[in-house]
């Protein structure tokens, strides 16, 4: 059987870009000072959410994806904590828990992001592979 062991790895991106769409009658607003610095991610991406009008409702979406990743995020650390102690064919079926949960990450992101279309923000994505 052979295996391979990464020793080290560099996280870095490979490519940046507006996420959602601007047309230049958005110039008015997005040259104007960002009011809200915002972040999320998945295993290999960041977006950094600029945004540039605040309101109850963009406020309101914030708060929920935020919640959604605090739990998404209970959930690896338990499921990590949980695999430190483990082993054989247990740890197998963790493991791969752990792997559709990092996977589903990914989605989640992309469907918070689609909720923050619309509103005077610029999302800038760091997208690596």
């Amino acid at each position: 059987m052979t295996k391979v062991r990464i020793l080290e790895m560099i996280d870095f991106g490979y490519s940046s870009m507006v996420v959602n769409s601007l047309e230049k009658k958005d110039e008015k607003w997005f040259i104007g000072p960002v009011v809200r610095y915002w972040g999320i991610g998945d295993e290999l991406n960041l977006f950094h959410v600029l945004v540039h009008k605040e309101n109850y409702k963009l406020l309101q979406i914030l708060k929920d994806i935020g919640a959604e990743t605090r739990i998404y995020q209970e959930k690896v650390e338990k499921l990590e904590n949980e695999l430190d102690e483990m082993e054989g064919a247990d740890r197998v079926l963790k493991e791969e828990g752990l792997e559709h949960l990092l996977a589903q990450r990914s989605q989640q992101v992309s469907d918070a992001l689609s909720r923050l279309f619309g509103f005077k923000l610029v999302i800038i994505g760091y997208l690596s592979c």
